[in-house]
């Protein structure tokens, strides 16, 4: 293969992994389950310069909708905690102290967010958000390989069938490593969603019953006997 085709190829190769890697952030920011790549956007200001979230704090997962921010200072903790809620809003913040220390004392303090519980119109709004995404993606994908077509068409004006169809099916090979790629990365999303929708489900449908059972309870005093084991008086 010729360096020019080979050249062509590479960038080929380049562009389509870079629209694979956005598509890869932009489902990582359709925040589902708890993912430090969520936080990159964040740019926290302290004493007037902008720095990164990682330069300023230790982010870790703490069980599968919640993460800890853990600042390096404990004075940058509010510019901290303002950074990443000016990127993700939707993130439920609350202010906790690690063992051993009182909740009245400075030190000590992290940051832990829990993801917000995907109902019925949050899952219909992040599946469209997926398909948009995917669909942008596949766009894009499609004309970096029309171009490359294109290109290797005028390239290989004098080169033998054997050349150009070597060329082809090496192409074809590229294309459907990222498009699988891509694809791979969009099941697995819609999967996250529908997963965690059908937990938010679950624990509806337990919250209802419960609460049935408790009014069913309140209106028997027979059964609220039975069930307490007694009563008082």
């Amino acid at each position: 293969m010729k360096r020019v085709i080979a050249s062509q190829l590479s960038q080929l190769k380049e562009r389509l992994g870079g629209y694979v890697a956005l598509l890869v952030y932009r489902y990582a920011n359709l925040c589902i389950e708890a993912n430090p790549v969520a936080l990159m956007s964040a740019q926290v200001k302290i004493e007037g310069e902008v720095k990164r979230l990682e330069d300023v704090a230790k982010v870790s997962i703490h069980e599968k909708y919640h993460f800890i921010v853990e600042p390096l200072y404990e004075e940058d903790l509010f510019p901290i905690g303002q950074a990443i809620m000016k990127v993700h809003p939707e993130f439920k913040q609350e202010v906790k102290s690690f063992d051993g220390y009182a909740e009245e004392d400075p030190e000590g303090k992290f940051l832990f967010y829990t993801m917000p519980e995907v109902n019925k119109e949050r899952h219909d709004v992040m599946i469209q958000a997926v398909d948009a995404f995917y669909g942008e993606c596949s766009e894009k994908m499609s004309a970096a390989q029309q171009y490359c077509t294109q290109r290797l068409a005028v390239l290989q004006a004098n080169a033998t069938p054997e050349e150009i169809e070597k060329t082809a099916d090496y192409m074809k090979e590229v294309v459907k490593q990222y498009n699988d790629m891509r694809d791979t990365n969009r099941d697995d999303k819609k999967k996250e969603i529908e997963d965690a929708y059908a937990e938010y489900q679950a624990k509806k449908a337990e919250k209802q019953a419960q609460e049935q059972e408790e009014q069913q309870a309140a209106g028997n005093p027979m059964q609220m006997t039975m069930q307490g084991g007694g009563s008082e008086g």
